[in-house]
């Protein structure tokens, strides 16, 4: 069950924010990851509204009104709507060498205060760039936050002119900087966040007696070569501490024998809901993303009735009440064969322009409406193909995009991943969210049972682990997991496929894995990669038609976009290159039955059933 664990920043004083962790135990799963702090409101209006509740505003961005003006003075920076966290506007400090920056003197010097600000670099040369900095109002250094050459964040004291580097700071996402900092003479304390994660904490630091009465963005140096953009920066005195409003309209509804479905409405907050918590008889078993409002209980007993209650938490750790409880009770036990769902390239990217608040729209972003499929039907198990999330699949567009939609069934999920988890460096967001689900995060691939079948689960990004040819650690051990496991059907799944007639082409990178899966008789294997839907007749590892070879499945309908027919591959029998939706699998002890289920309203299907072998 979850466990909630709250570490207050800053000891016990009363303006620190909290960072929760939680577990998932759910028979198979355990599911680990960091809550997101709450989105700071978009509107000055709003901020200004809410400060008393804030603990203390001093200042905010003022980037929604597309200038700089809430800013005392700039240099080479703008306003501008290319790159954005969120709202419409964001800063952006383009230099090839002047001086590219804002500050804002404060009305009064602060020697205790909290920063957050959201930085994204989308370019840095082989300089230094300075990307918070706090000094005295007029101008004199106190201690400055960089992103180094080498990609590191850093601390540095200005008064004693000691540095502390931090962990890496990814290119091309944005991620959260967060600054506690309490001016004391030699006793001074400093306090870095780097997403949600605290990563620097310097204490007895020398920062001097003065507080801190200008904060500046972006660099006011010479020589630096850089492209960053900025938003969402605030400085308060003490954190929220207003809670959100209590979840409503509670519901548990049977999906087979042993899960119920929880969906409930939007909770709201002064600034935003960071997340919400289920808890079943009373114990915590799972909290979600603030865009989540449905989870599906899995591992129940048939016949039995649970009680449920849900409440909401902001990025400051201010926790609604729990919501009025239900009940629901879980069905009969069944004699059907196990069900499993699948699809790839699947939740756009919560920047991109056709996300529309994760509902999508015609022809894109149709994450939401592939999973209600997933949802709503009572199924053993959820295979994700890959590239799950875009566009660089960090920890904080999951949370956003993929846990309000395909995450709603997280419980029932074995993933793979595809080549856009790697955009994130060794795929760290996508091992954070799935946790143990996606299996060691230096391989990728583990196997499992179904039913009576054997599922194997690979890691097509063979670069990032090893290699995918003859005697490479992921090759060797397929070898010997076919060998060891005699199953009658044998299920194979990664991401980008051997055989195609979509946008990529076939791969041959994946030859021997082929040769191996077809040398042990498998029966399928599931690909995305390609966003299309096509079905293969079974074939032997050069391609030719072959009863008792492997039938291969492209199911990249995930709901991301389309991508168009190339040319047709031999032994393609059925190509879509315009409907979204999953493959259903039946998988009976000496058979399958397949079935493509579309979208709501799409009339494009593929059906049929086939003998293992």
């Amino acid at each position: 069950m979850a466990e909630p664990r709250a570490s207050r920043r800053g000891g016990d004083r009363r303006g620190a924010r909290h960072k929760f962790r939680w577990r998932l135990r759910g028979g198979r799963a355990l599911r680990r990851a960091v809550v997101p702090l709450a989105l700071l409101a978009l509107f000055i209006g709003l901020l200004s509204s809410s400060a008393g509740a804030m603990g203390g505003l001093v200042f905010s961005d003022g980037f929604e009104s597309g200038t700089l003006s809430q800013w005392t003075a700039s240099s080479g920076m703008t306003v501008q709507q290319q790159i954005v966290y969120a709202g419409s506007y964001a800063a952006r400090s383009t230099s090839t060498g002047s001086p590219a920056y804002a500050y804002k003197n404060l009305s009064n010097p602060l020697t205790e205060f909290y920063y957050d600000g959201r930085v994204q670099m989308v370019s840095q040369g082989g300089t230094n760039v300075s990307l918070a900095r706090f000094t005295t109002a007029t101008g004199g250094s106190i201690f400055s936050i960089f992103r180094l050459s080498n990609g590191k964040l850093s601390y540095s004291n200005g008064v004693t002119g000691v540095s502390t580097s931090g962990p890496l700071i990814s290119a091309g996402s944005w991620h959260e900087l967060e600054v506690h900092a309490l001016i004391n003479g030699n006793s001074s304390l400093v306090e870095v966040w780097l997403d949600g994660t605290k990563v620097i904490t310097k204490t007895a630091e020398a920062l001097g007696t003065t507080g801190v009465g200008r904060v500046y963005i972006g660099a006011n140096a010479t020589g630096n070569t850089f492209d960053f953009a900025f938003d969402n920066e605030v400085v308060t005195t003490a954190a929220d501490v207003s809670p959100p409003t209590t979840p409503t309209a509670l519901a548990a509804t049977p999906i087979g024998s042993n899960r119920l479905n929880l969906t409930w409405n939007a909770a709201t907050d002064n600034n935003q809901v960071a997340g919400y918590t289920l808890y079943r008889n009373g114990n915590a078993i799972a909290t979600v993303g603030p865009n989540t409002l449905g989870y599906a209980d899995t591992g129940l007993s048939p016949n039995t009735s649970y009680s449920y209650t849900v409440d909401a938490f902001d990025g400051a750790g201010n926790r609604s009440a729990r919501s009025s409880a239900v009940s629901g009770t879980t069905g009969s036990p069944s004699s059907g064969d196990p069900v499993i769902g699948t699809a790839g390239d699947i939740a756009c990217d919560p920047g991109d322009g056709r996300f529309n608040g994760g509902a999508g729209i015609s022809g894109a972003c149709r994450e939401l409406a592939t999973s209600n499929i997933l949802f709503g039907s009572n199924l053993a198990a959820v295979l994700p193909l890959g590239d799950n999330q875009y566009e660089d699949a960090t920890w904080w567009k999951f949370m956003q995009s993929y846990d309000a939609s395909w995450g709603r069934v997280f419980g029932l999920t074995h993933p793979v991943p595809g080549n856009h988890e790697y955009l994130t460096q060794g795929a760290a967001g996508y091992y954070t969210y799935f946790g143990s689900l996606a299996g060691d995060p230096t391989k990728g691939y583990y196997s499992f049972d179904i039913g009576t079948w054997h599922i194997i689960a690979l890691n097509s990004e063979c670069a990032n682990i090893g290699g995918c040819g003859a005697g490479s650690p992921e090759e060797t051990w397929l070898r010997n997991d076919l060998s060891t496991h005699t199953n009658t059907c044998t299920l194979a799944y990664w991401h980008r496929p051997r055989f195609t007639s979509g946008f990529h082409g076939s791969d041959d990178t994946y030859a021997l894995w082929w040769f191996d899966l077809f040398n042990a008789h498998a029966d399928i294997v599931l690909n995305g990669h390609d966003h299309d839907y096509e079905r293969f007749a079974p074939q032997d590892d050069q391609q030719n038609p072959n009863s008792n070879g492997i039938r291969e499945f492209v199911v990249g309908t995930g709901g991301q976009e389309h991508e168009a027919f190339v040319a047709q591959a031999p032994n393609s029998q059925v190509f879509n290159g315009d409907t979204f939706g999953v493959l259903k699998l039946t998988l009976h002890p000496t058979s399958y039955d397949w079935q493509f289920v579309p979208e709501a309203g799409g009339t494009f299907t593929d059906s049929g059933t086939a003998a293992c072998h």
